[in-house]
């Protein structure tokens, strides 16, 4: 996104990060329609890999659509001139480049970082880390309890 600015010679301003915030909700929206549909392939009982390409395949036409609405939306307020127009053309400069690099980050990134959290669940040491969080969690509120017998009782 920085370098979309410094390509069109924009500045990171107050607008600009408007527009920042307009694309963390538009990629937090992908990741979780993304993510929701490969759990419920898996539900299905689809294996990992199946259910990650076949979500990636079902998401990519939405994801698409999303990204050329929001770029073709924003090219008008980009090459426009006028009063205002460099406040206007920040904003459209940083959420064109944003969003380009959104799509990307949706089809590629999300997929591979299901897969690597997926793997971390299911490994040994997560299950040896979650039994000692466990047993940390149990003596912590073993001596809550006692200490709040013994202010309160």
């Amino acid at each position: 996104m920085r370098f979309s600015l410094l390509g069109f010679g924009q500045t990171l301003n107050v607008f600009s990060s408007l527009g920042i915030l307009m694309l963390f909700g538009v990629v937090k929206k992908n990741a979780i329609l993304q993510i929701d549909h490969m759990n419920n392939l898996r539900h299905e009982g689809m294996a990992r890999y199946e259910a990650i390409m076949q979500a990636c395949r079902d998401r990519l036409r939405p994801i698409l659509m999303t990204t050329f609405a929001l770029v073709a939306g924003m090219l008008p307020m980009a090459f426009g001139t006028g009063v205002g127009s460099g406040v206007r053309r920040s904003v459209a400069i940083i959420v064109i480049g944003g969003q380009t690099l959104c799509l990307l980050l949706t089809l590629l990134a999300i997929p591979v970082a299901y897969s690597l959290l997926d793997d971390l669940a299911t490994s040994p040491v997560w299950a040896r880390l979650a039994r000692a969080s466990e047993v940390a969690m149990n003596r912590f509120r073993r001596r809550l309890a006692e200490a709040a017998s013994s202010l309160f009782g």
